[in-house]
């Protein structure tokens, strides 16, 4: 007997058909489901409503229902949403274009755009003074040097500078050279870092004299204590009645009874620093009237323990004071500078410092207008426009020195209204950014500001063209010094390229 196939069983081809079936209903129940989605889909589009709800049966009804995008779902929406962000993207790149043209022509127009750089030579390196290349030598070897009597302060203030720069300024330096009995008049350090408790008061014990005049100790905290100044004051061999200016700078373990020790022997004393002192709480601030009855000069930077109260009590009652420094004191704002007793007791004031304060415009523009003997400015990196600017020099046209580091929010307008009022000697521009151009740069060749201006920084001002900076040089009669850090506009060559030699440019090639 002969194995039967599947195509001679009746049974197995009956199997077959009924698979054959069972698919074809499959694929007819996918179609019906797709197109009752499709059609709900499209009405929902069509509508742009859900009030029916979604169904049941759809097993993605979060597709069908889009959510807070429905009205953006769907290709004909796609396609309107890139017409339009290509029509938009279009109209950027001619707008961008176009401020470039213009920025072209009006550079093309402007006073300095017959500026052409010297192309060959290079600019003479500066000789060296036999005063620098004295205090090189004497640096260098200072460890060998026994004395400096009879050498004048500012020679010895110069000779302590370099040594600090180089980390030079050992205990041993600073007792045997720089806080000796021979050391004059003056008594400036910029780097005590170094210098500990003990040293710093045997030092001082046969330094300070009745003839001594200054006392300056930078970053003294190490060894100006309040031991220390306590020890000091109640030696019989030291007199601090002679010294006008006092700063300890720095001295973070120094308090308001420490400080108090001896600003009570120091009656003839007018100028007093003590900056970055950050346990002065400020009660010998606000006893500095009957301490220090002479003082016109007061710095105190950064002291963040100083509260709004005692500030505005001591700056109303220091009526004579004519320099006042309030950098980074946080409590100083709009508030505390445009109060009527503030304002009253600064009425003498010509230069002040509130760098990194909360000071607006609304606050400049107050100060300034009760100012009218203010001569300099520092506003680095504090909230103000160019409406406060403004306001400012309009109320004190007798300003000689404006430092505006990093704010941003001043423009061309307010900068060359400013040096077209007063007579700047100093402009500090550095960091100002987008709102410097060569528009700032023409209104100083033509304002007031061109004779006189003999300071000026534009680092990291990189809107200026070169022209206009190297035509700058040239031009101005009074220039000595211009600082351009940060100028990537500028070529590596551009210092030698320039023909006024009397200017001294710093920040490029390497200075």
């Amino acid at each position: 007997m002969g194995r039967k196939t599947p195509r001679d069983d009746p049974s197995a081809g009956g199997g077959a058909e009924q698979s054959d079936k069972t698919d074809e209903d499959e694929e007819q129940q996918k179609k019906k489901r797709a197109l009752e989605i499709a059609r709900r889909r499209a009405s929902h589009f069509a509508h742009f409503g859900s009030d029916d709800g979604p169904s049941t049966s759809d097993p993605n009804p979060s597709v069908m229902v889009g959510g807070d995008s429905a009205r953006t779902l769907g290709p004909w929406n796609t396609a309107y949403q890139l017409a339009d962000a290509k029509a938009d993207a279009k109209r950027k790149r001619e707008d961008k274009l176009l401020d470039e043209r213009r920025k072209a022509d009006r550079d093309e127009q402007a006073v300095y755009a017959s500026w052409t750089p010297q192309k060959t030579g290079e600019r003479p390196a500066s000789v060296p003074t036999l005063r620098s290349r004295s205090r090189a030598v004497c640096t260098e070897l200072i460890e060998h040097v026994t004395s400096l009597a009879g050498v004048p302060d500012d020679v010895r203030h110069d000779l302590q500078l370099e040594v600090c720069r180089q980390r030079k300024m050992t205990p041993e330096t600073f007792a045997k050279l720089f806080a000796a009995a021979d050391v004059g008049q003056s008594i400036k350090i910029d780097d005590c870092s170094l210098i500990e408790e003990g040293v710093m008061r045997e030092a001082l014990r046969e330094a300070v004299h009745p003839g001594l005049g200054e006392l300056s100790l930078q970053l003294c905290g190490r060894g100006f204590t309040d031991t220390v100044a306590t020890a000091l004051v109640h030696e019989d061999d030291v007199s601090f009645a002679g010294i006008e200016t006092l700063v300890l700078g720095g001295a973070y373990r120094l308090t308001d009874d420490g400080l108090a020790e001896v600003l009570r022997r120091a009656s003839d004393l007018r100028s007093l620093g003590i900056p970055n002192c950050s346990r002065i709480e400020g009660s010998v601030v606000n006893r500095l009237p009957e301490m220090t009855p002479k003082l016109t000069s007061l710095d105190l930077s950064w002291c963040g323990g100083i509260s709004r109260d005692i500030l505005s009590s001591a700056l109303a009652k220091l009526d004579q004071l004519v320099t006042i420094s309030l950098d980074g004191v946080v409590e100083v704002d709009d508030k505390l500078l445009a109060s009527d007793e503030v304002l009253r007791g600064m009425r003498n004031v010509s230069l002040l410092s509130v760098c990194n304060t909360k000071l607006t415009d609304a606050g400049l523009g107050r100060l300034a207008a009760a100012l009218p003997k203010l001569r300099a400015i520092a506003l680095d990196h504090c909230q103000v426009t160019s409406v406060g600017i403004t306001a400012m020099v309009d109320a004190c046209p007798g300003l000689t020195s404006v430092s505006i580091k990093k704010c941003t929010r001043v423009d061309d307008a307010a900068v060359a209204y400013l040096v077209n009022t007063a007579e700047l000697q100093t402009l500090v521009l550095n960091g100002v950014g987008k709102g410097v151009t060569g528009v700032s740069v023409e209104g100083l060749l033509r304002g007031r500001s061109s004779k006189t201006l003999a300071h000026l920084d534009l680092s990291w001002c990189r809107h200026v063209p070169e022209k206009a900076i190297g035509f700058l040089i040239e031009s101005l009669p009074s220039l000595k010094t211009v600082k351009l850090f940060g100028c990537n506009q500028l070529g590596k060559d551009f210092s030698a390229r320039v023909r006024n030699e009397r200017v001294s440019i710093v920040g490029l090639d390497g200075e």
